[in-house]
């Protein structure tokens, strides 16, 4: 399905799970007849599973960035890799309020924000991302 769509002009795509990610930008058809890809990680991101998903090729953004530990984690993952582009980062901010969903609270956004753009040379902010509550407009 991601080469069909690729062949029809859609250049990004995203992934919920780390291994789904690196297995289906990993594989070798996709690698060949889809150069421009850009892969975004969609998921709930666990320290233990950077260093996996810094490896994905053609890995664009990350979309949940939820904690300072784990943007530092990922800066250091990502700087490692040597990539001369910063990896794009958005921070995720659980709006509703709700137990069941990540994110930080919005009253910890700007810290976060902050941190980033003044400790993680290797990313760049690039927005927030959020999910409401089902059924509020």
């Amino acid at each position: 399905m991601v080469i069909e769509a690729y062949g029809h002009g859609q250049r990004t795509f995203g992934e919920n799970y780390v291994q789904e990610l690196l297995e289906k930008a990993s594989n070798p058809k996709i690698l060949s007849l889809c150069p421009e890809i850009k892969w975004h990680f969609i998921g709930h991101l666990q320290k233990q599973n950077v260093n996996k998903l810094m490896a994905v090729p053609n890995l664009f953004m990350l979309e949940t960035v939820d904690s300072v530990k784990l943007a530092d984690k990922v800066n250091s993952s990502w700087q490692r890799k040597g990539s001369p582009e910063r990896l794009k980062v958005m921070v995720q901010i659980n709006t509703s309020g709700e137990e069941s969903k990540h994110g930080l609270p919005p009253s910890e956004t700007i810290a976060i924000v902050e941190h980033i753009n003044a400790k993680c040379p290797n990313l760049e902010f690039v927005g927030l991302m959020t999910i409401g509550s089902f059924g509020h407009d």
